[in-house]
């Protein structure tokens, strides 16, 4: 995942893998993960017809500016900003 981003740096520990059946509620995942999206960005998860999400906090590129985009195996959905 390091070289298709192209990133330099890539801090697993800030990478998160949800899977979910295609149109279903996530199966799997941190549930705190859950608590730190709105309703709105869940209902929207819940209709990415893939099986694998990633969520990467922008912390695991160790402050290092990065540009994120679809690659061939993996597709860019947006920014998320936190409720806190």
């Amino acid at each position: 995942m390091k070289a298709e981003l192209r990133c330099r740096y890539l801090d697993s520990d800030f990478v998160e893998v949800i899977w979910k059946n295609a149109g279903s509620e996530p199966e799997a995942g941190p549930p705190y993960l859950w608590s730190l999206l709105t309703r709105a960005d869940s209902d929207a998860i819940a209709q990415i017809s893939v099986n694998t999400l990633l969520v990467i906090d922008d912390e695991a590129f160790g402050g290092l500016d990065v540009e994120l985009r679809s690659t061939d195996s993996m597709i860019y959905c947006g920014c998320y900003q936190p409720l806190r």
